[in-house]
């Protein structure tokens, strides 16, 4: 079913609608970050003590379309340098989404009133945050990540292809997203660039399980 299909029914249907492979659906932010995606639009106090959860639980939450400002900002919080922060982009689509109209907007925020909550709420913040750290400041440090990110893309990436290409050195869960063919796949920096998300998964679990093994010795 195409996104246009499934915003022709009723809301009410599409809010009964169980999550694609039980964790993709409506209210997606909400879910991944660890509350109920199902309060209802007129809870106010939950919707609040929602925000007020994640506040307390982050010190910072990224904003997606101001992602390379929100790098920079996590980076200085961690004490990384500029080159710890290089990232290739992940779950790019390899075509342009569907253009909605002003009705299909009003209903996605609608199936989306808890995510649309937060959203507004850490993009003020968010905006703030970058005014108390310094507007001329934070822009010299997003363009020294860029550049810093463009020289490993120029010499780790060959070529961008379909996510589940035979050509991509890592296959991601779709086709339809980026996947990266290495020029240098035995450069360990641009293999790690290049990992998909479950390979990180994978990596750091690993990882802290044999930090707690130290810890229990």
């Amino acid at each position: 079913m195409s996104l246009k299909s499934f915003l022709q029914l009723p809301l009410e249907r599409m809010r009964r609608r169980s999550r694609f492979a039980g964790v993709m659906g409506a209210n997606q932010m909400t879910f991944d970050l660890g509350h109920s995606p199902n309060t209802p639009p007129a809870d106010a106090s939950g919707i609040d003590a929602l925000i007020r959860d994640i506040e307390a639980t982050f010190d910072l939450v990224l904003v997606a379309e101001r992602m390379d400002e929100s790098l920079v900002l996590l980076g200085r919080a961690l004490c990384w340098p500029t080159q710890d922060l290089v990232a290739l982009v992940k779950n790019q689509r390899m075509q342009g989404g569907e253009e909605l109209g002003e009705e299909e907007i009003r209903k996605l925020e609608q199936l989306n009133h808890l995510d649309v909550h937060l959203y507004r709420h850490f993009a003020r913040k968010f905006e703030l945050l970058t005014r108390a750290y310094g507007k001329t400041r934070l822009q010299e440090e997003v363009e020294a990540l860029r550049a810093a990110r463009s020289q490993w893309v120029d010499y780790c990436v060959e070529d961008v292809v379909a996510g589940r290409s035979r050509k991509t050195s890592f296959k991601e869960y779709s086709g339809n997203v980026w996947g990266f063919r290495l020029a240098h796949p035995e450069n360990r920096t641009c293999e790690s660039l290049a990992w998909t998300t479950r390979r990180f998964f994978e990596y750091f679990r690993v990882f802290q399980d044999g930090l707690r093994s130290d810890e229990a010795e």
